[in-house]
């Protein structure tokens, strides 16, 4: 399942959902990282990830099928 999104989610609640009932997982990564607040003197105000959302969905989906044939 490929989700690409701009609202905020709980990391623990889809790693839930994921494994609920699934017992054949053997493994999950996951990345999590934080902007730092000040680039030089000045303070960050917010960050903005601009991709082509078919694009990037489209990969996305490339390297899950590929998971998926791998394991």
């Amino acid at each position: 399942m490929i989700v690409v999104q701009a609202e905020d989610f709980d990391v623990g609640r889809e790693l839930e959902k994921l494994s609920d009932g699934n017992h054949t997982i053997g493994g999950v990564s996951c990345f999590v990282g934080l902007v730092r607040d000040m680039a030089g003197d000045s303070p960050i105000t917010a960050m903005t990830l601009e991709h082509y959302p078919e694009m990037t969905e489209k990969a996305l989906a490339e390297i899950e099928a590929e998971a998926r044939d791998r394991w």
